[in-house]
Order: structure tokens, then sequence, then C-alpha cells
């Protein structure tokens, strides 16, 4: 093959110099043929194979893996023939004694590549954010803990809000987007989903879903349209779906320490805020936020409460059920109908519309959170509840609690008794009221059930005043009182003679 250099001169020797064929045959040495050649052609010269290769290994056996590759169209993609499969195949079914990277390199050449082709999109001013979840992990509280990140994008101006959670559960999915709304002002015409099934009972063909009622009561809350992707088709919200890796690789390196989830949040938030200063599309996300915030929709007067509601029926324990968990009530609401609400990470406990319990949301599994002020009551009819109820087992009462029982019971024969009445003032004071009252009451020397009330109450009634005594003192003075006619009494005396 004659190199591009050589070509030229032969060109200019023969178009420009006039010289024939022959003269530039002899005198640069090529045949004719390739003078010819390099008169007809000016570009680079490309190499071009006249044979096609052969195969004299896997030559006989193409027609079967072919007609396998063709069936393969039929079936599931994750059920489809591998390179590898069709090389085991062929030396069990067919006697085949080639090496397998024969048969590898031809599969290659002949399976058929699905490149995906994309074509740019430009969204309108407000009209689109995503929404994603993804993981991350954390050190929260001195243990290595995955957290669950809430992930929003608004698509005109790059804005991004990240949230942290325990849960992916429908609860934190709301809160999340809530929280979301709420940072960015307003609402834009639509937001982008995946297919989860906190949101989507069940998917049909295209984008036709039978989405859950909890979600389009949200949806109706806030007035914005719900778009769901094509399953497995992640590029359908590219905005949203590199982001929970963002935030992994720049907001959470190294792995940030923290004692809440509350802590980790504000971390995440400043990250956002910080994150505007970003370029998009060569402009800050700052400041094109800033024009599409004005157009986007106003947010509804109050927030969606984000919590799954639950009806129960409150056990001989005392207890209401979320999840596998347990969670006390008064013992007073026993066997009662109540209503739970689950949020991300409390539990509240209605009856008729008054919350009669609050707890931390727990996590784990088949666990007892129990608050040992829903038990006081039983402690009269129960004393040992005291020592072996698991309510009150670690219970955390300052040391004074603890001294007073033990001088209750070594003092009085019924000692027990009264310390279980001093803590049934936790039904009007505080722990902290309670306790300081006990330590009064032991400086005085009459440490016992009626002198603690009798100090306590002393604490919360107003002292008298003196102002009503020097009134009433010029009252009692002005008072003048006639003396008794004692016959009139006579009289009486008379008349019923």
């Amino acid at each position: 093959m004659v190199k591009v250099e050589e070509r030229e001169r032969i060109r200019r020797a023969y178009f420009i110099e006039k010289k024939t064929i022959r003269w530039i045959a002899r005198e640069y040495g090529h045949s004719r043929r390739v003078v010819r050649q390099a008169l007809k052609e000016s570009g680079i010269p490309v190499y071009r194979r006249k044979q096609p290769f052969t195969l004299p290994v896997i030559g006989p056996y193409v027609p079967i893996i072919e007609q396998w590759l063709l069936e393969d169209e039929g079936v599931p993609v994750k059920q489809r023939h591998t390179a590898h499969r069709i090389y085991v195949r062929l030396a069990e079914e067919h006697s085949f004694t080639g090496c397998e990277s024969n048969v590898r390199r031809y599969v290659r050449g002949k399976r058929p590549k699905f490149d995906a082709v994309f074509v740019p999109i430009e969204h309108g001013i407000g009209e689109e954010a995503q929404v994603d979840f993804g993981e991350a992990q954390v050190c929260l509280g001195g243990q290595r803990t995955t957290v669950h990140l809430l992930c929003f994008q608004l698509c005109y101006s790059g804005r991004r809000f990240v949230r942290a959670y325990r849960t992916e559960r429908q609860e934190a999915f709301f809160d999340g987007l809530a929280h979301a709304l709420r940072a960015a002002g307003g609402v834009p015409k639509r937001i982008t989903f995946d297919n989860p099934k906190t949101l989507v009972k069940k998917v049909f063909r295209g984008h036709l879903r039978e989405e859950h009622p909890d979600f389009i009561a949200f949806r109706s809350h806030y007035l914005f349209e719900a778009n769901f992707c094509n399953p497995a088709r992640g590029n359908e919200k590219g905005h949203v779906e590199g982001l929970v890796g963002c935030v992994r690789r720049n907001a959470l390196v190294p792995i940030p320490e923290v004692g809440s989830l509350s802590e980790l949040n504000r971390i995440l938030e400043q990250w956002c805020i910080s994150d505007q200063a970003r370029l998009y599309q060569g402009e800050r996300v700052s400041d094109r936020f800033e024009r599409e915030r004005s157009l986007l929709s106003p947010l509804p007067p109050f927030d969606y409460p984000c919590c799954r509601r639950e009806e129960f029926s409150v056990g001989s324990y005392s207890e209401v059920r979320v999840g596998t968990n347990r969670y006390s009530v008064p013992v007073a609401y026993a066997h009662r109908r109540v209503t739970v609400l689950a949020y991300p990470e409390k539990i509240e406990v209605l009856c008729r519309g008054e919350v009669i319990a609050r707890h931390e949301r727990c996590y784990g599994q088949n666990q007892d959170i129990l608050d040992p002020y829903h038990y006081i009551p039983l402690l009269e009819r129960r004393p040992a509840l005291l020592d072996h109820g698991k309510a009150f087992k670690g219970w955390p009462l300052p040391a004074i609690f603890e001294i007073a029982r033990r001088r209750l019971q070594e003092s009085r024969v019924r000692g027990a008794r009264d310390y279980i009445r001093i803590l049934r003032l936790h039904d009007r004071f505080t722990t902290d009221q309670i306790g300081s009252a006990l330590k009064q009451a032991e400086e005085l020397g009459c440490l016992g059930a009626d002198e603690v009330e009798m100090l306590l109450l002393k604490r919360i009634e107003p002292p008298p005043t003196t102002d009503g005594l020097s009134n009433l003192d010029d009252a009692l003075t002005a008072l003048r009182v006639e003396a008794i006619n004692l016959q009139r009494f006579n009289e009486l005396v008379e008349v019923s003679a």
C-alpha cells in the first residue's frame, strides 16, 4: 500500500509535471497498477480485505449458534444464552473441541448491540422536579448505620434538596417531599418518580398506574401532576439519578459522625445551600432558582400530615403494635379503641382526638417501647411490679427517689405504699418538681407521701397577700352589732304555753 506522501508525489508528477505513467513507474519504483490506483484516489489509503475471514474450527457450528441466538429473542433478557453457556452446550451436546475464546469472539460480533441513543431535553421553568431514594453509610450515635436519602431536584434550575431517614416507608417519602417543597418555596407542575410500592400499587402498560390512595390524597393536597418512569428506565429522571452518588462522594466523605438524624440533616441542608453556587448550563444554580421560584405554584396554607394512620384496640398489656414493635399507652386506656399516627421519627397515640401517648419511633424488631409513667397506677394493686415490671427496669429517676424509697421501707411498715403514693404524684407534677420536694422533705426530717404532697402544693399555691388584711380590719372596726332583746324570747314561750 502506497503511503500518503508517495501518492501525493505520483499525482503531482502526473497532473502538474505532465509525466507519463511509464516514466513515473520507472522513476519512483512502482508498478503501473500502483500508479494508476494512486491517480484514482487522493484520500488516505484504507486496507480492504478481499477474502472473508475463515473459521476453520467454529465454522461448522455457526448455524447452531445463530439458531440459539435467534431463539433468545423471545425469552427474558436474564435467561438468554451467554457466550460461556453456548460454549458449554457445544461441548456437551455437539462435541465441540475448540477453545472458549473463539466462541466468545464470534458471539460478540453476532449478538445485537442495543446502545442507548438519547435526545437532549430542555425543561420549562417551573415545569418539573424529579425525586429518588438512595442509601448511604453514616456513624449515628457511635454505630455504623445505613440511612436512606430522599433526593429532590428542580429540572430547570438544578436546585437540590436531600434529607436522611431511617426508612423508605410511605410516611418518610411524604415527609421528605413535603420538606423539599417547603425548601423550594413552591410546587412544580409535575414531579417524576420511579414506581415505588409506597406510591404505586400496580404498574400497567405504558404510563398507566394504580396509585396508592394515600399518595392520591398527598398529591391532591399539593396539586402537582405525578409522572412515573417506565420500569428499569432510570434515564427518564436523569437529573436526580446521579444525585445520590454525588451526595455520598461530597457531603458524606469522610463518613460523618453524628448524634442524631437531625444533626445529619443540618449537614445535608448546608451542603444543598452551598451547592447553589454550582454552575449549571452556564449560570449559577442560585440565579436560575430565583427565576424559577417565582413561577412555582404556591404552597398550601398548612403541611400534609405525613404519617401512617391506623386504628387499634389496646391490649391487656396496655400496648399498641406498629410493625413488629409494641408501644405503651396509659393503663386507663386498656381495651379501648385508639388511633395510632406513625411519623418517620415518632409515634403518637390518640383517643377521641386527644394525644394520650408519644414515643420516639423504633426501627428494631420485636421491641417493647414502654413508658413507666403509663404503668404507675398499677403499682397500688401490684407493688411487686416496681421490682419486676419490665417498664420499670432501668427507670432513670433522680437518685433522691431511690434514697427516699430505701428510707421509707426502713422506717415505716407501709413504707413501700408511701413510696408508690409519691410516684402517683406524677399525675399532677413533673419528676423534677417531685425530686426537689423530696430533697426538702428529707432536710426537714418529714419524709412521707403526705408531707411531699403538701410541699408541692405549697409551691404552686400563691402566697396570701397582706393587702386584703388591712381592709378586713377596717371592716371589722366599723361593724356594729345591736344588743339582743330577750323579751322577744319570753313572748314566744308564752304563746307556746
